[in-house]
């Protein structure tokens, strides 16, 4: 396959802020949010689902400036990713000389977002707001240690970005958008595609993990689907096997709340 063609794709006009300007401005406007989540919430309350959203949008205003990189805007749609590129490389889609030009600019991107999601406790606040959806553990489970999914964060990731977009499609609903708020409308959209490809690209290492990433397919089904998404999901491909998966994955957590 022919490498893409990247000649163009580094000229910064007279206007364009560079790379270390941006992240600068973003270094700066992390502490804005760093008392945003509560010391204490109670698992399921209704502050800790307020402060899940106050986050949720606190994160679409923070992680907006880094829509601005068209460095990495990618022929098919959103952006290139670190991991994005390293496949297309090892495919032969870029070449090794573009990989080097695009992996440092988009490396720098990913650890911004993940300060911003840091920063802003996403990981902690979804699982506090949705602490509902989760099996309770023994005492015994609790003393036990445990290892962090990766794939956890990145469904946060994602479930914030759904949420970013479910709060600005309520907001415009109804009116003609503005120039400003369509473009805002599609660094959003990036955003989705983004955190999504994130989750579908990491492996679990876990069987909460690999749960959890069943119920994320499920409410992407849904997303997709609507209310009765289940009997669509039926058919299309894989749509069988989702189900089933769906269903041993809550048999297994009601065995283990039993």
């Amino acid at each position: 396959m022919p490498s893409l063609n990247l000649s163009n794709l580094f000229r910064r006009g007279a206007d364009r802020r560079s790379l270390k300007e941006r992240a600068a401005d973003l270094r700066a406007s992390f502490s804005a949010g760093r008392s945003l989540a509560p010391a204490q919430l109670a698992p399921g309350s209704a502050e800790a689902k307020a402060a899940w959203r106050a986050a949720c949008h606190q994160h679409s205003i923070r992680a907006l400036p880094l829509h601005d990189y068209p460095e990495l805007n990618h022929p098919t749609g959103g952006a290139w990713t670190t991991r994005g590129l390293m496949r297309a490389m090892e495919a032969g889609e870029i070449t090794v000389a573009e990989f080097a030009q695009l992996q440092p600019i988009a490396s720098e991107r990913e650890l911004r977002l993940a300060e911003i999601t840091h920063e802003l406790r996403i990981g902690e606040l979804f699982a506090l707001a949705h602490a509902d959806e989760y099996p309770v553990a023994s005492d015994q489970d609790a003393s036990a240690p445990r290892t962090p999914d990766p794939v956890l964060a990145a469904i946060a990731s994602s479930q914030s970005a759904e949420a970013v977009m479910t709060a600005f499609a309520a907001s415009v609903a109804g009116r003609r958008m503005t120039d400003a708020e369509r473009i805002q409308e599609d660094a959003i959209e990036r955003d989705q595609r983004a955190t999504r490809a994130a989750v579908w690209a990491t492996v679990p290492t876990t069987a909460e993990g690999r749960a959890a990433l069943v119920r994320y397919a499920a409410f992407q089904a849904e997303l997709a689907f609507g209310a009765d998404w289940r009997a669509k999901a039926r058919q299309e491909f894989c749509g069988d096997f989702l189900l089933a998966a769906l269903a041993a994955v809550e048999a297994e957590t009601e065995r283990e709340g039993a």
